[in-house]
């Protein structure tokens, strides 16, 4: 069996494989935002309210707003 990594990396092959469970969560939820967005004078989305991503790019995007406020 084939598999890639869609965050990144070289395609490799598998044997001995009986199944596979694909992991696709590229939905933000942004459920939590929506729900106090109101309640506060300034509220923010970083993360995967935005888009699901690495970690690595997550923390980068949380500094970079903590910075701006």
């Amino acid at each position: 069996m084939g598999v890639y990594d869609i965050w990144g990396g070289s395609p490799r092959t598998i044997t001995g494989v009986d199944a596979a469970v694909i992991a696709v969560g590229r939905v933000p939820n942004d459920a939590l935002f929506d729900e106090v967005k109101d309640s506060f004078t300034e509220v923010h989305r970083v993360g995967d309210v935005l888009a699901p991503r690495r970690p690595g790019e997550v923390i980068y995007e949380a500094e970079k707003l903590a910075r701006e406020i």
